[in-house]
């Protein structure tokens, strides 16, 4: 990768990571804001030259666990929505057979 080595000139540290990618990018952005000697130069995700911003982009997004949690959440609700508005009309036949059965009880 070519464009890479703009970023490699004076004092460089590199950090590797084989997991959550973001995870490692709010480590190193942490640190950066807590310890003012670091600067995000850039990054590499998938292949693709991260630029520094968007290295703190990644770092301002959620864990990969809290991000599918929404995703399935957002699935789940118009799921159970659509189950209530499913069951309210059978419920309210429920309701009706037992009023008449109620009633020849009576009778």
């Amino acid at each position: 990768m070519d464009n890479l080595i703009p970023l490699l000139e004076g004092q460089v540290a590199l950090t590797f990571s084989f997991g959550d990618p973001t995870s490692t990018a709010k480590a190193l952005n942490d640190f950066s804001r807590e310890f003012k000697v670091l600067e995000i130069k850039g990054g590499i995700l998938e292949r693709r030259l991260l630029s520094g911003d968007e290295v703190k982009a990644l770092a301002e997004l959620p864990p990969f666990e809290v991000m599918i949690a929404k995703v399935i959440g957002g699935i789940r609700a118009p799921l159970y929505g659509l189950v209530g508005a499913l069951s309210g009309p059978l419920r309210s036949l429920v309701y009706v057979l037992k009023a008449i059965e109620e009633k020849k009880m009576a009778s």
